[in-house]
């Protein structure tokens, strides 16, 4: 089936999706609620690196209006709180407006994003034949203004009608990301249709329509000042929304000739793993993207959407809820340190270290506690050893980990004597949150097999699904492998044709009868014949994966305590040492921020458990 085409068409935006589960769906979003109520996060030390952009010129938030699109400064006006009202878009005294909510968001800085930057320049650096067709395909989701009104004008162009990374430089309404008239004027006629996915999204040239979630809106301020309607629109509280561009499929170029292979390969498809879990209304649920990563001040939380330029609202503004702050919480709390360090080095002076901070601590605090639980489970004597079974459940409303192919998930699991010696351990990071066998996964034949042309069956690429571990070197690892048309693993998307591996752990409700016809979001590896994995165990659509671990504790009678921890990276180190053109600017100066910043592991949860093994022969 063909979701993509080699040739230009719209596109959208990125974002990641996260959904909870029962009372840890509240306990979930009232923690995203306590986010207005936390003190000032601490400020880190100076990256070790000195780290200077020359090329950057700063980017310039007053740009006003090109085409269809206005700033974010031209909805701030209104849409965001002063002191000088304190009774608008206030909440326990934190500006819960949403440009406020917005501005430090990895959506703000979809093009920003220096990872964004460098992978795009590695990828059409691995196909320069087709650099035009790759840079105007994901600067729709990551410049959507600067593509769209280019596409819209037919101005900014190349001579064959692609929207280039050197123009969006340039342009201010191209840098600043997925910004409010983007997402506020995508019409909704196609939603949760193939033609909506991968960046399908449409804005209309000359409509100037703004949807929002509210009946009756008040728009004569907002069509005075700024010639935008104001129109009800339930579709912006829908998944089919943030679809438009999570639902991602790119086209397979073949690796052999470097040319199009006519297949095309899925990302990302967090939606349609929500649609597939018990959060979705096809298994009776009613929770929405919006809902966990737009979470509300507050459960009752009302307030009057707007001020009168920083003045007294118009005094007939109703007040509207539900109120969902704009803070597109998610999984890269890590790309926000990035930004924290370096906002200077990357022109944004519009922010603040603090801002990006205290995103990245919401972030994390949505990945500590509405993520998933880990349990070390009864274990049992074998031998003269014990089998200690470790269960982690997805609390999320998609796979976890989900989106781009760079994230994974790992089990840590340490046994301590009583002597608090370690008898066992498997899934320790160092100092950089590497695992010790990335470095036998990030060999040159393993980043680049084509070129090195080398069989890697003797010494696999990548961590196997594990169901059993009983060598601290194995590591229960779930991940996302692309593999390309001749099978070998590749960190290029642009040669990505199939999954190797994906035992990325469903959500509750996953059912493999209703997959998509193209196999997207299925399960790939071994991990389809674990007794014991989600599609079976207790029954389908568990949110769940039992990993054994046989622990060796000779004749001793011990008691033993295991501690295990489910860790989490949004950008594996694979992944940056995969990125091809090391001498262009951008991916050298990713290369040394990832190296200032490492990614430490996010814990997402802990279990502990004491068990002697003494009384139970």
């Amino acid at each position: 089936m063909n979701r993509v085409h080699l040739r230009p068409s719209p596109r959208g935006r990125v974002i990641i999706l996260f959904a909870l589960t029962g009372l840890i769906l509240l306990a979930g979003l009232a923690m995203a609620q306590d986010r207005y109520r936390r003190a000032k996060p601490p400020v880190s030390p100076e990256p070790p690196i000195s780290i200077n952009l020359p090329g950057t010129s700063n980017f310039d938030p007053d740009w006003g209006y090109v085409g269809a699109f206005a700033s974010a400064l031209e909805c701030g006006s209104c849409h965001e709180a002063t002191p000088n009202v304190p009774t608008v878009m206030f909440h326990d005294g934190v500006d819960v407006s949403p440009f406020t909510g917005w501005r430090h968001t990895m959506m703000a800085n979809a093009f920003a994003d220096p990872y964004f930057q460098a992978k795009l320049t590695s990828e059409t650096a691995t196909v320069p034949s087709l650099a035009g067709f790759i840079e105007d395909k994901c600067l729709t989701c990551h410049a959507p203004m600067g593509r769209t009104n280019a596409h819209h004008t037919g101005q900014g162009l190349d001579p064959e009608g692609q929207y280039r990374l050197a123009t969006a430089v340039n342009e201010m309404h191209a840098r600043e990301g997925v910004s409010c008239t983007v997402c506020h004027q995508i019409q909704p006629a196609n939603f949760g249709e193939e033609s909506s996915f991968s960046g399908g999204y449409e804005i209309d040239p000359i409509l100037r329509d703004i949807f929002g979630p509210y009946d009756s809106p008040r728009g004569n301020l907002m069509f005075n000042q700024t010639g935008y309607n104001a129109v009800f629109g339930p579709d912006m509280e829908s998944s089919e929304l943030c679809a438009t561009c999570h639902t991602l499929y790119t086209p397979v170029v073949d690796v052999n000739s470097n040319e199009p292979a006519g297949l095309n390969f899925p990302e990302q498809t967090p939606y349609f793993e929500w649609q597939n879990s018990i959060y979705s209304a096809d298994l009776g649920g009613d929770v929405q993207c919006q809902d966990c990563h737009m979470p509300q001040p507050a459960p009752d939380y009302a307030t009057v959407i707007a001020t009168r330029n920083g003045t007294d609202p118009a005094p007939n503004w109703p007040l509207r809820q539900p109120f969902h702050a704009h803070e597109f919480v998610g999984g890269n709390a890590h790309m926000l340190d990035i930004f924290a360090e370096f906002r200077e080095q990357l022109g944004l002076l519009d922010t603040t270290e603090d801002g990006f901070r205290a995103k990245a601590a919401d972030s994390r605090n949505l990945l500590q506690n509405a993520s998933a639980v880990i349990e070390v489970l009864d274990p049992e004597v074998d031998g003269d050893a014990i089998l200690a079974p470790v269960r982690i459940t997805n609390l999320a409303g998609h796979k976890l980990p989900t989106g781009y192919p760079s994230r994974r998930m790992w089990i840590h699991l340490r046994v301590l004597d009583a002597n608090d010696q370690v008898v066992f351990e498997s899934g320790a990071p160092n100092a950089d949150g590497e695992l010790a066998l990335d470095a036998l996964h990030g060999r040159s034949e393993c980043l680049e097999p084509y070129e090195n042309h080398i069989s890697l069956a003797p010494r696999p690429c990548f961590e196997p699904h594990r169901d059993l571990i009983e060598d601290p070197d194995q590591v229960a690892i779930y991940e996302s492998v692309m593999g390309d048309v001749n099978g070998l693993i590749t960190y290029h998307l642009i040669y990505g044709s199939h999954y190797l591996k994906d035992n990325r752990i469903p959500p509750i409700g996953f059912r493999r009868s209703v997959l998509p016809a193209d196999g997207a979001s299925d399960i790939y590896g071994a991990a389809r014949n674990d007794g014991d994995f989600s599609p079976s165990f207790p029954a389908q659509g568990s949110g769940q994966d039992v990993v054994r671990y046989r622990i060796p504790t000779g004749e001793a009678a011990l008691s033993l305590s295991i501690e295990a921890r489910l860790l989490y990276q949004s950008i594996r180190p694979n992944f940056v040492q995969g990125l091809h053109a090391p001498e262009s600017e951008s991916v050298s100066l990713f290369q040394k921020m990832y190296a200032s910043v490492p990614p430490a592991p996010e814990v997402l949860a802990t279990a502990e458990r004491d068990f002697s093994p003494s009384k139970r022969r």
